[in-house]
């Protein structure tokens, strides 16, 4: 990646969630219609995520009242549940990319998992996310600020990373091959990821937008960063769920 295409990123998309999270603060996250239906959500989405069943996607899509703006379909139901992969949760670690100011999956997450380290690129998310943590007691959350390219963690030493509702804000592709790349030094070997993208099939080849607008990913794209590591794929767009498994 160009250093001048690495430095807008890392300055640019700071500032604009730093903005963001001054001025509505938890509304900058998925806003379910309040903030404490915001947080209920995550344990609900949380729980889909982990462990996906027909009837639990049938119930949070059509529950609009409480889960506006679904960020799955009916297809999610084709990645396996996560301890197909990961035997003993309560001794495991995860990484949850882009936490936001409320940590709200990062909370969740907490409560069935060893540790848990929540990253954001926004310093201020960071700020009201640790008042979020320390109000919850969940101990086993590390919180830090960063911008996804230089994880400051130890290569081989995460057994879960996941994402929601951030990498498809990420305006440079580049910049997503860059964080792909990160996030496979720091997962461990038969380590697993879910993580959701924008789909990126009708791209323009403009592929440096405005840090929230997002280029998206084509199915190239993963290809390219993930290979045969790709287990499953949820098809219906405009998002795209990948499951990841790293080799032993």
């Amino acid at each position: 990646m160009s250093n001048k295409r690495l430095e807008f990123y890392k300055w640019d998309a700071a500032q604009y969630w730093n903005k963001e999270y001054k001025t509505i603060d938890w509304k900058a996250v998925h806003d379910a219609g309040g903030r404490e239906k915001t947080v209920a959500l995550a344990a609900r989405e949380i729980d889909l995520f982990l462990f996906p069943t027909e009837e639990k996607i049938e119930g949070l899509i059509t529950d609009t009242e409480n889960n506006p703006f679904p960020t799955f379909s009916r297809d999610y139901v084709n990645h396996r549940p996560l301890t197909d992969y990961i035997s003993d949760l309560e001794t495991a670690t995860v990484l949850d990319y882009g936490c936001g100011s409320l940590a709200r999956y990062s909370i969740e997450f907490s409560k069935r998992f060893k540790r848990v380290y929540g990253i954001d690129i926004s310093s201020e998310a960071i700020k009201l996310a640790r008042s979020e943590v320390i109000k919850k007691e969940r101990k086993n959350v590390v919180l830090m600020q960063n911008n996804g390219v230089n994880l400051p963690l130890p290569s081989n030493y995460i057994d879960f990373i996941f994402s929601n509702l951030v990498l498809q804000h990420i305006g440079n592709i580049e910049v997503n091959y860059a964080i792909a790349e990160e996030f496979l030094r720091v997962l461990k070997p038969g380590g697993v990821m879910r993580i959701e993208y924008l789909d990126g099939s009708a791209r323009k080849d403009d592929l440096f937008a405005h840090p929230a607008e997002g280029s998206g990913i084509t199915r190239d794209d993963l290809q390219k960063m993930y290979g045969d590591r790709i287990v499953s794929v949820s098809e219906e767009t405009p998002w795209l769920w990948v499951t990841i498994l790293k080799e032993e």
